[in-house]
């Protein structure tokens, strides 16, 4: 009985890790909120892994991890990216609500293209359910959404990062951060193959490509600290873009 509860046990925590970081969001603390985005993200990794090596894997679990997901990798990059918006200083509006009660609300309509990210990644997790439970597929079919949050936590960072000071008025203009959520949410949901990196299973030239990736990213994140993952997730998206590419010229040869 204590066995079967191990897989639930770690899908809470990451679904407690992603409250937590949301809690963060609206006090800007925003090194705190990838610390328990990341926690998260392991959880999730967890969860699964414990599932499949114990042979408990039920559809009741794959549920229970989707709505964890929703948090921690849906709901969360939202509030980030909806916080950054707020942040930047962008012009609030006064609805007032006499009408209806005695009071007025005050609202940064900008804030609503951070939840593009939320219905994106909740679009993109309801599929992943339905086109399979295979946890140690080669491929997905499209970026999935922790490597989405991932980008977005990390990209406060990156932002204030001493390195990066020079591209700091680019990331934070209202069109790059609108186009950011644009289009991380039409890879999410697109049909580009992204590869696993949970298994090293495929051939060499599969293999080439997860291992470069995993190099990469870790000297990227060495050399930059926690600003990195956001670089790491775009070399990710790089790599992917130029195997599906050769995957395309193979079948077309």
């Amino acid at each position: 009985m204590t066995k079967k509860i191990i897989p639930s046990f770690f899908t809470f925590l990451n679904l407690i890790s992603g409250c937590i970081a949301i809690y963060f969001v609206f006090s800007s603390q925003f090194l705190i909120v990838f610390i328990f985005l990341l926690l998260g993200v392991f959880f999730d990794f967890l969860d699964g892994f414990f599932a499949r090596i114990l042979d408990l894997e039920t559809d009741f679990g794959v549920q229970l991890d989707s709505m964890a997901d929703v948090i921690t990798s849906g709901f969360l990059p939202g509030v980030i990216l909806s916080q950054i918006f707020i942040s930047n200083g962008n012009s609030s509006t006064v609805i007032d609500l006499s009408f209806f009660v005695d009071e007025k609300i005050e609202f940064t309509p900008l804030l609503l293209c951070g939840f593009i990210l939320t219905l994106a990644a909740v679009n993109r997790l309801a599929k992943f359910n339905l086109e399979s439970n295979d946890n140690n597929q080669k491929d997905f079919k499209g970026l999935p959404a922790p490597a989405m949050a991932i980008f977005f936590g990390s990209l406060p960072l990156l932002i204030e990062s001493p390195s990066f000071l020079f591209l700091k008025p680019i990331l934070l203009s209202n069109i790059t951060l609108i186009f950011l959520a644009i289009f991380f949410s039409f890879l999410m949901n697109s049909n580009f193959a992204f590869f696993s990196l949970k298994t090293l299973k495929g051939n060499s030239f599969d293999k080439t490509f997860k291992v470069t990736t995993f190099l990469i990213s870790v000297g990227l994140i060495f050399y930059f600290g926690l600003a990195g993952f956001s670089l790491a997730i775009c070399f990710y998206i790089f790599l992917n873009f130029i195997k599906n590419i050769l995957d395309n010229k193979k079948v077309r040869d």
